[in-house]
């Protein structure tokens, strides 16, 4: 629990580096401040990346296109403060937690649009985008809900999709278990105008008995642009079919689902050099169909409509000593079920942030969210932050932030024999604080952080004995302690080798439930280390070679080795992807043991005009 003592422990840590950091007699970098080469994370909040007073980790294009996955879900189990939990590869099903959050407390966006499920946070990754959709992804470590509101408990990721050049792109590829998948791109970009169209499809025979899958996707952008000005206009469809044997319920091996999904937003700019007004609207419908046993479909079936609809408008503005950002936002969550009823919500609320206000060698940031739900009333989350620079290629950076996360509809009304939902249920709470430190210098890029988050009324499933069904409670106190530590190397001078990278989080945590038993035991990676070498041959040939270590908090520790092989040509490039390496016999959910050594090939094309 993060109490008053532990704060002022690390402030006094905090505090220390500064004063003996202080003198250091390399002066302070100057730090300029512009508007137009501002990167703004989200649409919510701009900040210069190397002065944001947070832990934050972008997997750029060329990341993406170099590890050896064919999803974009897969991507995030190569990074250490990331807990990636997947029914199956390629796009099954998966969870993310960081840093020992539940999957619940990730907000998931696109472009800075709210994705998250209000039915549940199983189908948060169900995004209307391939993997060639994305153009980088944003990660934002620690609370975020006084940038972005309900559900950032633990943080944010932002999936930025690609602008691409003239031309046309595909991809096909083929591998084991009867896998196959291709995607085709056509982009046209002018000085007015530019549109992006894509299509994807994949679909595999499964690697044990019904885990086959077969998925299709559609994205498409459109950018109007008349001098400073623009309109933006985006929408995907995704559609998933797949066997899902012991998913949910163990002792069932035939069970089935079906989810589709559409994404649609409208968003316009209007900017000068020192103000930007960027309003949105957005819809997104999520639909899922759930068989317990395909062979008997009228036996038990759950269906669900989701719909959420939100309204934003972010006016930022530009100044000397740094960046102002404030706005509102407005979102009504529908849902239709055959099981959890029909219900709907209102929330939103008003924000407003500071970054990167200079006093001499120190940034400060703060941020605050008036948050409004029915129920509840109005609720205000701040954050504040503090980075000092004793040099100009050595940070250190202070956060404190509160962050929460609503109740789904499943964990409102939800009702069978076994589980019972509770629709009394209140927001779920975190508190947190971190110390970080980054230095850029001419071997490499180091960086690291300590935590701690203090989770207070957390929503949890508990029973008092074995006889009694599962019941929701705001009951749980959970505390976590981390500790992490990232060093990137990308060689210049060695033209073989162009990147170096080894990570290490270790993690602690104890959850509280009086005398009640947790549905939902604490299975976190305790130690993860990850690391990777991307290195090219004569003949246009690229490695990347990544492994991953862990050990979760229950069961076994297990070591992943996967493979990237690309042989570039021209325009086209032959691929050969082979994950788990070793044939390593593991679970990322318990009960649902993941595939072994699994091989993969294709080419992709790439034809301008």
């Amino acid at each position: 629990m993060i109490r008053i003592h532990l704060a002022a422990r690390i402030g006094k840590w905090f505090l220390f580096l500064l004063v003996t950091a202080g003198f250091s007699s390399t002066p302070a970098q100057e730090l300029k401040y512009e508007f137009h080469h501002l990167t703004v994370t989200a649409k919510r909040y701009p900040g210069h990346y190397p002065d944001i007073n947070r832990t934050i980790t972008v997997i750029d294009s060329t990341d993406i296109e170099r590890t050896p996955v064919t999803a974009v879900q897969d991507l995030f189990g190569y990074f250490d403060n990331l807990d990636l939990q997947r029914r199956g590869p390629h796009g099954v099903q998966s969870e993310i937690s960081i840093r020992g959050g539940s999957f619940q407390e990730t907000l998931v966006l696109i472009d800075g649009v709210r994705v998250n499920n209000p039915q549940t946070a199983h189908h948060n990754l169900n995004l209307p985008l391939s993997i060639h959709d994305i153009g980088r992804i944003e990660i934002l470590h620690g609370p975020g809900s006084a940038i972005y509101g309900a559900d950032a408990a633990a943080g944010v990721i932002n999936f930025i999709t690609k602008v691409s050049s003239n031309g046309l792109n595909m991809d096909a590829y083929g591998g084991q278990h009867g896998l196959a998948g291709t995607t085709f791109s056509v982009s046209k970009l002018n000085k007015r105008f530019s549109s992006r169209l894509s299509l994807a499809a994949s679909r595999s025979d499964g690697y044990r008995y019904n885990t086959n899958f077969n998925f299709y996707n559609l994205f498409y952008s459109a950018l109007f642009k008349s001098g400073h000005n623009s309109i933006t206009l985006k929408c995907g469809y995704n559609d998933k079919k797949f066997g899902a044997n012991g998913f949910y319920a163990a002792g069932y091996p035939d069970q089935c689902e079906k989810t589709s999904s559409i994404f649609s937003l409208v968003s316009g700019q209007l900017k000068n050099n020192r103000l930007q007004i960027t309003p949105t609207v957005s819809w997104y419908r999520h639909n899922d169909l759930f068989l317990l046993d395909f062979n008997r479909p009228g036996w038990f079936k759950n269906e669900h409509e989701t719909n959420s609809i939100t309204v934003d408008l972010p006016v930022i503005s530009a100044f000397k000593a740094g960046v102002l950002c404030a706005g509102i936002h407005v979102r009504k969550e529908q849902i239709f079920s055959d099981n959890l009823g029909d219900h709907q919500r209102s929330l939103g609320g008003v924000y407003a942030g500071l970054q990167t206000v200079q006093l001499s060698k120190f940034l400060f940031h703060g941020a605050a969210h008036l948050h409004r739900y029915d129920r509840w009333g109005w609720k205000i989350w701040p954050e504040i932050g503090c980075s000092y620079y004793p040099s100009g290629s050595f940070k250190l950076y202070f956060s404190y932030g509160q962050s929460f996360r609503m109740p789904s509809f499943t964990e409102l009304y939800y009702t069978s024999p076994a589980n019972m939902g509770n629709p009394d249920l209140y927001y779920s709470r975190v508190l947190a604080v971190e110390l970080g430190w980054r230095w850029d210098n001419s071997l490499c890029n180091l960086e690291g952080a300590v935590f701690q988050k203090d989770g207070r009324n957390t929503i949890d499933w508990v029973r008092r004995d074995p006889d009694s069904a599962w019941r929701v409670k705001n009951l749980a106190e959970l505390t976590t302690n981390g500790f992490e530590i990232r060093a990137i190397k990308r060689l210049e001078f060695f033209k073989w080798i162009q990147k170096i990278k080894i990570s290490y989080c270790g993690l602690y945590s104890n959850k509280e439930t009086g005398n009640f038993k947790s549905k939902y035991a604490l299975n976190f990676p305790r130690h993860k280390i990850n690391s990777e070498l991307r290195f090219s041959l004569p003949g246009s040939v690229q490695f990347n070679i990544l492994n991953s270590w862990q050990k979760r908090n229950l069961g076994p520790s297990y070591s992943l080795t996967d493979i990237g092989i690309q042989k570039l040509l021209w325009n086209q490039e032959i691929y050969l992807n082979v994950t788990n390496l070793f044939n390593t016999e593991y679970e990322e959910i318990t009960g649902v043991p993941m595939p072994g050594r699994w091989m993969v090939a294709g080419i992709k094309l790439f034809t301008p005009f």
